[in-house]
């Protein structure tokens, strides 16, 4: 699966993710042009269909004119590009981790604005929290993920019975408004498996 695939399961879930297109080409970017004008500024992720070292070029906020010259040089390198309607990370009041792991959600979060990279990038981590099932967390924003978190893996093994679900890993925020195509404060960017789980979970996927 890929990222774009990823944020359609979390959709497919049920659970709030961003609104947002992809454009693999120059056909898709004016295929697109309805939801590109619908907006003054968007965040954009860029993915390559091989996983190669490197980069991947990140705007959390970028204008509608600087994207219009930016998109063309990110396709040609190979680059497809995730458009969404601007979550701006400023915003945020933390970004992490949820690993589901011996029956129990693992999170791990760092805290104030930014984006989940500070964790999985930056190796930031504020808080840890470990949440078992019908237990509240010490931290209300983390509960509210977590009941979140919990939900969409009962939704996917209902959807998978013959899924395991051990590793499976959520990408989240929480915003102090709401945000994403439910307009709910908790997103969940991706839920990303091993190469097993992740084939999978792709049957689940709208065609």
């Amino acid at each position: 699966m890929n990222k774009f695939q990823r944020i359609q399961l979390v959709r497919a879930l049920g659970l709030n993710t961003e609104e947002s297109v992809l454009v693999s080409n120059d056909k898709d970017w004016e295929l697109h042009q309805g939801f590109l004008r619908s907006s003054s500024a968007f965040s954009v992720r860029t993915f390559k269909s091989e996983q190669l070292l490197g980069d991947e070029p990140h705007y959390p906020v970028i204008s509608r004119e600087e994207l219009a010259n930016k998109y063309f040089s990110l396709l040609n390198s190979g680059f497809k590009l995730i458009i969404a309607k601007c979550i701006d990370p400023a915003d945020a009041q933390m970004a992490g981790g949820m690993l589901y792991e011996g029956s129990a959600l693992h999170v791990e979060v760092a805290l104030g604005p930014g984006t989940v990279r500070r964790v999985t990038r930056e190796g930031r981590i504020d808080l840890t929290v470990k949440a078992i099932p019908g237990k509240p967390c010490s931290n209300h924003l983390i509960d509210e993920a977590v009941k979140e978190g919990w939900r969409g893996l009962r939704t996917l093994q209902a959807k998978i019975p013959e899924l395991d679900l051990e590793g499976l890993l959520y990408e989240f925020s929480v915003y102090g408004g709401p945000v994403g195509w439910k307009h709910e404060k908790v997103i969940f960017w991706e839920l990303v498996g091993s190469p097993v789980q992740e084939s999978v979970m792709e049957g689940t996927l709208p065609h």
